[in-house]
Parts: structure tokens; sequence; C-alpha cells
């Protein structure tokens, strides 16, 4: 989403945008025997069970440009 544009007086001119994500996952699938046959290879597998959530996250990120005449700067987070 972008936001309006801040002009001043003296030519510098101020942009700013932010994008906001939700995502949630998760298994769909039981286990798979063949990973779960050496303990080192399963620690993922055997974390979650079938319908458990491996993925919960919302994240924004957001960015401002600032520019006057031949020179600019962003910041981004």
């Amino acid at each position: 989403m972008a936001l309006p544009a801040i002009e001043f007086s003296n030519g510098l001119t101020i942009d700013s945008q932010i994008t906001a994500n939700y995502t949630y996952s998760l298994r769909t699938r039981s286990a798979d025997s063949h990973y779960l046959r050496s303990l080192d290879n399963d620690d993922g597998t055997r974390n979650f069970d079938r319908y458990a959530p491996i993925n919960n996250r919302v994240s924004v990120f957001g960015e401002i440009i600032a520019t006057k005449d031949n020179y600019g700067a962003v910041l981004r987070g």
C-alpha cells in the first residue's frame, strides 16, 4: 500500500510504502516412515503431527524513499 508522497518547499520529496502479509501453514499428511528410520534426519518430521500448524506468521515491511535534486536515500525494514 503506497502512502501519499510528502513534498517540502526546499525540493525534498518523501515517498513511503507498507506491505503486510499473513501466512498460516499446516501439515497435511502424517509422517512418512521413510524419514523416521534414522534418528539424525527426523527432527522436523517428529515435531509435527497431521494437521498441526507449522507456520503462523504476520509480517510488515516498510520502505521510505527520500529524494532531493540528484540525491536520494532508501530506508527499509
